[in-house]
């Protein structure tokens, strides 16, 4: 068994679901503390200028800027009239781009939904990139295992849940904090693979190529 875990992401890139593909399993760490200004609420798309603008999920902090809670938990700000705003700027950037059509209608499927809790949204998204490109790794919340903890140790507590022959890392090390832990994985006879991703290129409207955008800019312009 191949085992790989990563934070639940809005829109994630490419690299993310590349990993992801790789993987028998993914857990969905979402039992850890939200991060301030990353990427669980946000992810970037290209506008038609040509330049990356971020889409932004908004949050109820309750007056908190950091530390405001555990990933599961963060609510979604629906005060905000957010999901049609959302909709508004991928429809005017992308309207123009070869697959707008076919896969429009996807994402107008997800945010025509209310959604309270802002994992529950960000794994529909997965889900719905996980089938549109055939990628048929099984997904479980990290919350549904009853570990908790942080950093290496958690993530090696999870793994010895599944005992997974092989554990796929990020390319920065274990948790993101290199490869110092690797020994406690090889004392449980579990690999430790480093996920190097060589991001594409591709053609996109509106100028010169930019990388690292939310997968549905690939979507979109290539499908």
């Amino acid at each position: 068994m191949i085992l790989t875990i990563h934070q639940p992401e809005f829109m994630p890139w490419l690299g993310f679901l590349d990993k992801a593909s790789l993987a028998d399993t993914i857990v969905l760490l979402d039992n850890v503390q939200y991060r301030h200004k990353y990427f669980q609420n946000r992810n970037k798309i290209k506008d038609i200028n040509g330049k990356d603008i971020w889409l932004n999920i908004p949050i109820i902090r309750n007056g908190k800027t950091r530390d405001i809670g555990l990933i599961k938990d963060i609510k979604i700000d629906n005060s905000q009239n957010w999901n049609k705003k959302l909709l508004k700027t991928i429809e005017f950037n992308y309207r123009k781009s070869p697959s707008f059509n076919k896969y429009y209608p996807m994402l107008e499927k997800i945010f025509s939904n209310k959604w309270d809790l802002l994992v529950d949204l960000n794994i529909c998204i997965i889900k719905e990139a996980f089938n549109v490109l055939d990628i048929n790794t099984n997904i479980i919340r990290s919350s549904e295992l009853n570990i908790n903890g942080s950093g290496e140790k958690l993530i090696l507590d999870i793994c010895k849940h599944f005992s997974p022959n092989q554990y796929i890392s990020g390319p920065t090390g274990i948790a993101g904090r290199g490869k110092e832990y690797e020994p406690h994985f090889i004392k449980e006879e579990i690999e430790v693979l480093y996920h190097e991703f060589e991001h594409p290129i591709y053609e996109q409207i509106n100028g010169s190529f930019i990388s690292h955008m939310a997968f549905i800019d690939k979507l979109f312009n290539n499908g």
